[in-house]
């Protein structure tokens, strides 16, 4: 009898344990805020090595990769953004023929990493040659090493 009940005082705290550490695991990564960029085209002049991280932190080195596409409507301006306050995160995979979709499925901070987490997978070929983009705008309070993860 005794036997069992240190075993079982034995597992219950490895379970408390257990617990403890994954809720500290998960107090460990905080969810960021973010506003999708719209309104904008990757220049034609972009190459693959232009964009040497994903972390964008001033207007010049923004308006080097993109440019305004303005569109008519309430909905049509352009994101702004305000570099003394903010950052913008961006994906620019190559240029492709192919049909694609992407979406940001998440920004989270994990210690010092900003994890930029999105979806992009290629479909059929098409006519027409397309340059795909994700881009986010964060508050410069959510600083860190940018990080992207393809889910």
């Amino acid at each position: 009898m005794t036997k069992a009940i240190l075993t079982f005082a034995f597992l219950s705290a490895m379970f408390i344990t257990s617990a403890n550490a994954q809720k500290a695991k998960k107090s460990n990564t905080a969810k960021v805020p973010y506003t999708q960029v719209k309104n904008y085209f990757v220049k034609n002049t972009f190459q693959q090595g232009d964009l040497k991280s994903p972390k964008i932190e001033t207007q010049e080195e923004f308006d080097n990769i993109f440019g305004a596409a303005a569109l008519m409507g309430k909905n049509g301006k352009p994101t702004e953004v305000d570099f003394s306050k903010q950052y913008v995160i961006a994906f620019i995979p190559e240029a492709s023929d192919k049909k694609f979709t992407i979406a940001i499925k998440g920004i989270v901070k994990k210690g010092k990493k900003i994890l930029f987490n999105y979806a992009y997978s290629l479909g059929e070929k098409t006519s027409s040659t397309w340059q795909p983009f994700l881009a986010a705008v964060v508050d410069k309070k959510y600083d860190g090493e940018v990080v992207l993860v393809k889910k």
